[in-house]
């Protein structure tokens, strides 16, 4: 065989080497790679092993411990076909765009570059080409990473070729559907295969069942344990096997290349954990900012914050032997930071443990007026609810239900390794116990007895995510994060009556909602914030209603002030052809009651595109001006106007009762209701 550059390669020589991927990889790949490191580079038997297989097969499936190399086997194992095979395509994937740039096509490009082939090659963002003709005529051959979401299926769509392999990375945290999607694709030729690769994270699913329910043996399994590689520290493995236990998830699958299991006594479910880790969550630049802040003074302890725009969560900050005035300064740079980062100029709520050290963090905190910031007091050790037994449990609880949702920083977003290792560890150890009849999380001595340090970071993120915010709040209970009151869409709207209302400020700014009321429930279906006039405003309103409002509201600034204003106001509305009307019985303390009632009970859905309203209902409070309150939560407002309107249908008067003269002599008896529920929370 000639070791030079491929241009000089005579056709035997690449028809060779379609049948030999080992030797391919080790002189057209490592070979130059080992020249120019210094240092000698090969496969280890794991890697050959799974080499050979799909090199004769068609279907491959590779459960690794970490560090076996098996993303670099990927790599190189693409490199041979597109270069070997004629007019190749390869489809590579993983379960996010992220896992997809920052480790399979890092790889492709670090083995590429620098090889025999690199000639061969050209890297552009959307796709890897062999752009040079060779004699076995592989040019136009390609590796194109792609990623789909279960509900769209449909990007994985279209593969067909004659030379053909998908690549599937972390195939454990891909969606079902597509790697069905992607096996069904196999038919299309005849030299068509697929590769799967990853940690056995879940226990269910395609690449689980490939392992442990391939009843038809329809894959060549391979398990590649860290304890016989070359390329793992042993001492690592042994001290992985001596902190948490031959039994452990971490040992079994960072180490073993085995399956995990789930501990039915773990607070959060260990697959979701780790899936959390390599989901890739783009916030929308108007999701709200939200901190959590874990105060440590002295001892081992670290002071930790984390940070999330919507479910994004972003690197941890930390820093041990803090004081108090050290933790609000670490907070107070971080706000700053962040809004240098995001642009974002709303407020930001920082969810403090006031236990110990934090009571001192808040009452700095609360004195600021530099930062715009919400401090918001939390305590591990205060009182639970009907379900948990303390607020430390709740708040786990709330992690425990959007989990499934979120995105947590993985290692190439953090410049600290160690940050992610500590986090997975927190969020998965910590169990909790029903012995009171009630959700208990493990406390943090318990822990720490066990770890060694106390769980700073998975504190952190709990008090991130935790549902709680002051008491100067107008809705208390409404939950920004909760599918029972925030819907991606409603299709049944038909037959129930339709709302719009405007509200205008005293700078001539109006907020309009769309809002449908029927079965009980206020839908919240669209918003609009504009400066245009009354009746450019209602004639909008009018253009972009699909269904005729019963009535469009407006409050009274709307019809002007002064002699003639209402007048002229109104003539314009003609013009227009526009019924704006003016609800002379606005009660606003009775519909602020009353809106406490719909969040109460949950009768209150809005739109999820509708963010601005969303987040003026999330932060509506107390503290600003009249004037400035209108000008910051008016949609809130524009919702009361139709709550009054509505106050009939939602708490409607109790009937008139005729006092009933006792026959005895005795004193007349009424039945009187009140018109309004008591209110909630405010």
């Amino acid at each position: 065989m000639l070791d030079s550059v491929f241009d000089v390669l005579p056709a035997e020589a690449w028809a060779y080497y379609r049948t030999h991927p080992i030797e391919f990889i080790e002189q057209m790949i490592l070979k130059p790679h080992s020249e120019s490191r210094g240092k000698k580079l090969f496969l280890s038997d794991q890697q050959k092993s799974v080499i050979e297989a799909i090199a004769v097969g068609r279907r491959v499936t590779v459960c690794s411990g970490r560090g076996c190399g098996k993303t670099a086997l990927l790599a190189m194992i693409g490199l041979w076909f597109i270069s070997c095979h004629q007019e190749a395509q390869l489809v590579a994937s993983a379960p996010s765009s992220k896992t997809l740039k920052s480790g399979l096509m890092v790889e492709y490009a670090l083995w590429g570059r620098g090889s025999y082939l690199e000639g061969l090659l050209e890297f552009t963002t959307e796709k890897i080409y062999i752009n040079v003709k060779n004699p076995v005529g592989s040019y136009g051959s390609f590796i194109e990473p792609r990623t789909a979401s279960s509900g769209s299926p449909e990007a994985m769509s279209g593969i067909h070729a004659e030379s053909l392999m998908i690549q599937l990375d972390e195939a454990s945290c891909i969606p079902d559907n597509i790697i069905r999607t992607l096996v069904a694709t196999l038919t299309s030729g005849g030299n068509n295969k697929i590769i799967m690769t990853s940690n056995g994270t879940r226990t269910s699913g395609e690449f689980y069942d490939s392992h442990m329910d391939d009843r038809s043996n329809l894959w060549n399994k391979f398990r590649l344990s860290a304890l016989d590689s070359p390329f793992t520290s042993k001492e690592s493995a042994e001290e992985c096997r001596l902190r948490y236990g031959e039994d452990s998830n971490l040992y079994k699958i960072d180490v073993l290349g085995l399956f995990g299991s789930s501990d039915p006594d773990s607070f959060l479910d260990f697959h979701e954990v780790v899936a959390a880790f390599d989901r890739d969550v783009v916030p929308a630049s108007t999701d709200e900012i939200e901190i959590g802040v874990d105060p440590a003074r002295f001892g081992n302890d670290n002071t930790v914050l984390i940070w999330r725009q919507g479910m994004k969560v972003h690197e941890p900050i930390f820093k041990g032997k803090t004081s108090v005035v050290d933790v609000a300064d670490m907070v107070k740079e971080l706000v700053t930071s962040i809004r240098s980062q995001t642009g974002y100029k709303d407020k930001i709520r920082v969810k403090i443990d006031v236990g110990g050290l934090g009571a001192g963090v808040y009452d700095i905190l609360e004195l600021d007026r530099l930062h715009n910031i919400d401090p918001v007091e939390c305590n591990f050790g205060g009182r639970g609810d009907d379900r948990c037994a303390n607020e430390a449990s709740v708040m786990w609880n709330t992690l425990r239900d959007v989990i499934g949702q979120i995105s947590l920083p993985d290692e190439s977003e953090c410049s600290n390794y160690t940050v992610v290792k500590y986090m997975r560890e927190e969020l998965t150890a910590r169990r909790c116990n029903y012995d009171t009849g009630k959700i208990k999380v493990e406390t943090k001595d318990v822990f720490k007895k066990e770890f060694g340090r106390s769980p700073d970071y998975a504190d952190a993120l709990v008090l991130c995510f935790a549902r709680k915010k002051n008491q100067r709040s107008f809705l208390t209970d409404f939950d920004h994060l909760s599918d029972q009151y925030v819907v991606k869409g409603m299709t049944y709207l038909n037959g129930l009556d339709h709302y719009v209302s405007v509200h205008y400020t005293s700078d001539r700014q109006a907020s309009v909602v769309w809002a449908y009321w029927g079965n009980g429930t206020l839908y919240i279906v669209n918003e609009s914030l504009t400066d245009d006039n009354v009746a450019r405003v209602a004639s909008e309103i009018n253009a972009r209603s699909s269904v005729k409002p019963n009535k469009i509201l407006g409050n009274d600034r709307c019809f002007g002030s002064g002699a003639g204003a209402g007048q002229d106001i109104r003539a314009q509305l003609r013009k227009y052809r526009v019924q704006l009307r003016e609800n002379f019985k606005y009660d606003e303390l009775g519909a602020l009651e009353l809106l406490n009632q719909l969040v109460s009970t949950k009768s209150i859905k809005l739109v999820k595109n509708c963010r601005n309203t969303i987040q003026q209902l999330d932060k509506w409070n107390s503290d600003s001006s009249r004037a400035q309150a209108e000008k910051d939560y008016g949609l809130c407002y524009a919702i009361l106007n139709i709550v009054s309107e509505l106050k009939n249908k939602i708490s409607p008067p109790a009937k008139k009762v005729i006092p009933r003269q006792s026959y005895a002599g005795g004193t007349a008896q009424t039945n009187n209701q009140p018109l309004y529920n008591k209110a909630l929370g405010w």
